[in-house]
């Protein structure tokens, strides 16, 4: 037991007297070390505080400092002869690089009072080495019972770190607002936590009003397939493109061609999304404009095709038709032959024959010295005369004609007035017929003339009417008999002599018509239209 022993002296009725007092400080020693052991507790405790704190009185002076403010200011204080004030072992400076007085600073301002806002905290830190770092002071005022300022306890909390991930964030954020695609970034729940400037342009949504947005409801997208088909390849192949379509916010149709990466997070479950869309409406419109053409190329060429068959088609007919009329022309001609020999044989050279035998005998009379009567040497020269018109006419028929317009209606009076005609043909001209193309006098001659050899051989008519004339605007001409007609049926004619007349007709672009007259006979029309 440690004990101690002191000497007093006390004067009792004056006479100095001597007392010993013994105490004992083993309690004493016991107190002062569990305060020992606190204070290392607490100085532990104080080290391992994630941030840099230290305590200082009213005039700054640092009382106070714990391991993570010396890391903080890169060395104690005091060191190389720097005072002790909270400012004294470091610069400050304001967020955006402007130098900050020691007086400005938050601990300073605190101490003398004043009120701190939050955007007045961020301060930058300059260590002796010069390396800098972003700090957010948190002082805390100590008054006394009397509500003096006693002193401050400061907190450190350095973001320097922070900082520049939030620096790198928003440089990567900037970089993909230069990008001219629409890119964003949606949750879990298919929610919209970014969207950059390249989204804002092509949609026309600010990024406050995507921000927080289900993006197939807001964009009214138009998958190629089933949405629930797509998030299972994307959860399969962690990626997924394909072609979809949006809506602008003034509700414009665009077609995008869309990338989706998908980023899982701890439970491996669909966290993020990153979508990539590129507007392709003007190649999507040139793609559905070529496919148009296409299709129209396509039926074009199929209607033109079938136009083709048909022309082949009745090409093929017009050949077979005309290896018939190459047959018909050689029977023709052979008829024609014979129907020439025939009248030569019957007309012309009966008529030769009997003058052959008249004259014979003429000289036999005159060779007997008989008398020769006058009316036989004049049957002998009417026959002579009949021969030779025949012979004309026939060669006449032979005869190819050129008709020009000038002598059209000339040609028209000639061939009415024919004395060959077996039946008479009468011309009937209404108005002036102004034909002014050679060809087209001569095809329409040709076609009126073969009529009227017609009518004379095979309508058994007394009369033939050759009429010409003006009717709605169209030259028109026509070959009318009273004969045995066509039975009251129109007809177009299959034989040789009208498939030519058609022929001529066609080459001026005239109109051929055979029918049967109104009460009896055939009428033969040909309509010639005018320019207006």
């Amino acid at each position: 037991m440690n004990k101690t022993k002191t000497a007093a002296k006390r004067i009792r009725d004056g006479t100095e007297v001597y007392q010993t007092a013994v105490i004992d400080l083993t309690e004493r020693e016991r107190v002062e070390q569990a305060l020992r052991r606190s204070e290392e507790r607490y100085r532990s405790l104080f080290d391992l505080v994630p941030v840099a704190v230290y305590a200082c009185d009213e005039d700054g002076t640092i009382l106070e400092y714990n391991r993570r403010a010396v890391e903080l200011w890169g060395q104690e204080p005091g060191r190389n002869g720097s005072t002790l004030k909270f400012c004294g072992s470091y610069k400050i400076y304001y967020p955006d690089g402007r130098y900050m007085p020691h007086a400005e600073c938050p601990m300073a301002r605190a101490l003398r009072g004043e009120e701190l806002k939050r955007s007045d905290l961020e301060i930058v830190v300059e260590r002796p080495n010069g390396e800098r770092r972003h700090v957010i002071p948190s002082p805390k005022i100590l008054k006394n019972s009397r509500g003096k300022i006693i002193g401050a306890i400061n907190c450190l909390y350095d973001f320097t770190e922070q900082k520049g991930t939030e620096r790198r964030l928003s440089e990567q954020a900037r970089l993909l607002d230069l990008s001219n695609e629409a890119i964003l970034v949606r949750d879990g729940k298919d929610r919209i936590t970014y969207w950059n400037r390249g989204a804002e342009e092509l949609y026309g949504y600010s990024a406050k009003e995507a921000l927080g947005r289900v993006t197939y409801k807001l964009l009214r997208t138009e998958h190629p397939e089933p949405l629930p088909q797509i998030f299972k390849k994307l959860e399969r192949d962690n990626r997924w493109s394909g072609e979809l379509v949006h809506r602008r916010k003034d509700g414009t149709k665009i077609f995008v061609m869309s990338h989706w990466a998908l980023d899982r997070g701890e439970s491996r479950k669909r966290a993020l999304v990153l979508e990539t869309n590129t507007d392709v409406t003007a190649r999507k419109q040139a793609e559905l404009g070529m496919q148009r053409a296409k299709q129209m190329l396509e039926k074009v060429v199929h209607q033109r095709t079938r136009a083709l068959r048909d022309a082949n088609s009745e090409l093929e007919t017009e050949i077979t038709r005309r290896k018939g009329l190459e047959g018909q022309i050689l029977e023709i001609s052979d008829r024609e032959q014979e129907r020439l020999g025939q009248e030569l044989h019957d007309g012309l050279c009966q008529q030769l024959t009997a003058i052959a035998f008249m004259t014979r005998a003429t000289a036999l009379r005159l060779k007997d010295h008989r008398v020769i009567e006058v009316e036989e040497l004049e049957k002998i020269a009417r026959l002579i005369n009949g021969s030779v018109v025949d012979a004309r006419n026939i060669a006449r028929d032979l005869h190819k004609e050129e008709i020009d317009a000038a002598g059209f209606e000339t040609a028209l009076r000639d061939l009415a007035d024919r004395k060959i005609w077996k039946t008479p043909c009468r011309l009937k001209l209404n108005g002036e017929l102004s034909i002014e193309n050679d060809n087209v006098a001569s095809q329409l001659y040709r076609i009126l003339r073969e009529g009227v050899i017609n009518a004379n051989k095979h309508a058994r008519a007394t009369e033939i009417v050759l009429e010409a004339g003006r009717k709605n605007g169209d030259l028109v001409f026509s070959v009318i008999d009273n004969g045995v007609g066509l039975n009251g049926e129109r007809k177009t004619g299959h034989g040789l002599g009208f498939h030519i007349m058609q022929y001529r007709a066609r080459s001026i672009g005239a109109r051929l018509e055979l029918r049967a007259g109104k009460k009896r006979g055939t009428r033969l029309v040909c309509y010639l239209p005018q320019p207006q």
